[in-house]
């Protein structure tokens, strides 16, 4: 969990008190991806015990009753939540007051997502998506541990259109193993093409003591210059 301000330093009157940013870090997983050093487990069983001690936290936390402006649950993986992604929205609404118009946005990835869960979410006042379709093949998606296909990550964008999300979020990744600059750019185009707000793209980093670092790994990666 982590506050941020997001406006001038408080003091004045509390209506034009400047509002807080909070993220919280969604740890679960069903796989770790070989490029990951994020902190993260695929214990799912403890998802219950995990938004339990969050909740508890927050009522201890500084800044409690303060305005947010911006909410991010990050991860990991959060959409593994499932309808506990509620419990969290009702443990911050109770110890922080939600701006109107507050940016609620859930890091979402498409093999986890349903179009239930998908209504649920933005029923809560989840309003932003961010997906992590990340690749353009089948083997692209194989090598980085990813746990949906193309076909499934296109057709989350689309449910997560027709659930009421109007602001989606998708991401790609560049200089990976075995993609080209043909297929990096076959790849922005398609998401360009979906309805989507915004397309973040960014360069694989081999970090210290992943299962790509051991494998070597980057002796497989295009140079960067190539793709970008």
């Amino acid at each position: 969990m982590n506050l941020q301000q997001t406006g001038p330093a408080p003091g004045g009157p509390p209506e034009r008190e400047a509002a807080l940013g909070l993220y919280l870090h969604v740890p679960f997983c069903l796989a770790r991806c070989p490029y990951c050093d994020f902190y993260s487990t695929t214990r799912l069983d403890r998802r219950g015990a995990y938004t339990e001690a969050m909740a508890r936290a927050m009522a201890l936390a500084p800044g409690a009753g303060r305005a947010l402006d911006t909410l991010y649950l990050g991860g990991g993986t959060p959409s593994l939540l499932g309808e506990g992604v509620l419990s969290l929205l009702e443990a911050v609404r109770r110890h922080w007051r939600l701006t109107e118009g507050a940016e609620i946005t859930l890091e979402a990835n498409p093999g986890t997502v349903t179009p239930e869960l998908l209504r649920l979410w933005r029923q809560a006042g989840v309003n932003r998506l961010s997906m992590g379709i990340q690749a353009g093949s089948g083997p692209e998606l194989k090598t980085l541990g990813r746990i949906h296909t193309l076909e499934e990550g296109l057709a989350a964008v689309e449910e997560a259109r027709r659930a009421g999300f109007e602001n989606v979020s998708v991401d790609m990744m560049l200089a990976t193993p075995g993609q080209t600059a043909e297929t990096a750019r076959e790849l922005a185009d398609l998401l360009a093409g979906l309805p989507v707000t915004h397309i973040s793209a960014y360069l694989l980093k081999i970090e210290e003591g992943t299962p790509f670092a051991r494998q070597g790994m980057a002796d497989r990666c295009p140079d960067r210059k190539s793709v970008v």
